[in-house]
């Protein structure tokens, strides 16, 4: 066992896939673990001697073929890079949206509620809030970065106002991630709608 990995650490380096300077010779210091089985071709080396018997062959010229059934094939391989940048097997992409839940307290006697905004071309009656009581609630799935928006009863002539009956200004949001997928509630309290002022 030993004779093949020690002939096979040399074929290796032979090759330019190992720096022998990084290994030790000695076959109980252990050798190079490679993974797999690894057969060379038995007509270019003497099995019994050493050194090869075709030693004077340049590196590029001596094959090493590889058993088919194992789990490693060298032929013809290209050197290993050693600063080649490692291959991420799952790499997802970043996420470009998130799930964000929207809760409202809302004045008593308050039948309905919508949140218009960029997220929906400002149509004021497309999301509606689920509303139980004086509070209502909804999640939406919201492109990363930030959008305004505002609180409607379904249309402009009910949208919320300040507590002054003023105009309520746009409300704004900048939308993050967290590292499940969830952005933080937004909280949000109505003081009054346009048609009870």
């Amino acid at each position: 066992m030993w004779r093949g990995l020690i002939l096979l650490w040399i074929s290796l380096a032979l090759l330019g896939c190992l720096d022998p300077s990084k290994y030790e010779k000695d076959p109980e210091a252990g050798a190079p673990d490679i993974g797999g089985n690894v057969t060379l071709d038995a007509a270019r080396f003497d099995l019994g001697a050493w050194p090869p018997v075709d030693a004077a062959l340049p590196p590029q010229d001596m094959p090493l073929v590889a058993d088919m059934g194992g789990d490693l094939a060298l032929s013809d391989a290209a050197p290993v890079e050693e600063d080649a940048a490692p291959i991420e097997e799952d790499a997802t992409p970043p996420p470009t949206s998130c799930q964000v839940e929207f809760i409202v307290q809302v004045p008593e006697g308050t039948d309905a509620i919508y949140v218009a905004g960029d997220m929906t071309s400002w149509e004021p009656n497309t999301e509606r809030l689920a509303l139980s009581g004086q509070e209502a609630r909804s999640t939406l799935s919201l492109p990363l970065g930030p959008t305004n928006y505002k609180y409607t009863r379904g249309g402009w002539e009910t949208v919320e106002k300040a507590g002054d009956c003023g105009e309520q200004d746009n409300r704004a949001l900048t939308v993050r991630c967290g590292p499940d997928g969830i952005a933080p509630p937004v909280i949000d309290s109505v003081a009054r709608w346009a048609d009870g002022c």
